[in-house]
């Protein structure tokens, strides 16, 4: 199964230093900022996405700064201490979300993102800010089926499928913005369309 792919959107460049700004602007060792879509960055990613052939184009943009999330073998950590693993939900706070966008902003060199695999029951939860997760918790044995390192593009992302994010081991943030397509389409079908 794949589970990522690197995509090329020409808004990524013209938006990726003020989405920067924007998401190294909280405080604290976590956090995850919401933008609508109507907003002036979202506004010229959504003008891309719907000229791709997405007609409703993007929910909304997340942010995420992390720091401290990484492990002593960042490229084969034990999958039972990776931390934060969890599903995406779409805006209904109940229905999984395939496929989202991920555009690496800073720190994101030698940081990774890890496809988990394994029994699990989950937990639907919401951000601060009011996003979906389901937060995993494993029943049996997980082990992670893959790994990516999106550090200089931006990403289309399986994340119907148990998912993490390390951080870097020198303590700086990982800053990344993510977002996913109206409607909800399927893994397949956003990069059969970007391709």
């Amino acid at each position: 199964m794949l589970y990522y792919y690197p995509i090329h959107l020409e808004c990524y460049e013209k938006v990726k230093d003020e989405l920067n700004r924007m998401v190294l602007e909280p405080q604290g060792d976590l956090c995850i900022p919401w933008w609508p879509r109507t907003s002036e960055v979202g506004a010229i990613i959504n003008e891309e996405i719907i000229s791709k052939g997405f007609g409703d184009g993007i929910t909304g943009i997340l942010g995420f700064k992390r720091r401290n999330f990484c492990y002593p073998d960042q490229l084969n950590p034990d999958p039972r201490t990776i931390q934060g693993v969890h599903l995406d939900l779409t805006a209904d706070h109940v229905t999984p979300c395939d496929a989202s966008i991920v555009f690496p902003l800073s720190g994101c060199r030698e940081t990774y993102m890890y496809f988990l695999d394994g029994d699990y029951q989950y937990d639907n939860e919401r951000t601060p800010t009011g996003s979906g997760f389901s937060r995993i918790k494993w029943i049996g044995e997980p082990r992670v089926v893959d790994r990516v390192e999106i550090h200089d593009q931006p990403y289309l992302c399986r994340v119907s499928t148990p998912h993490a994010a390390s951080s870097r081991t020198d303590g700086s943030f990982r800053a990344v913005a993510t977002f996913r397509i109206r409607g909800n389409p399927s893994f397949e079908e956003i990069l059969n369309i970007l391709n």
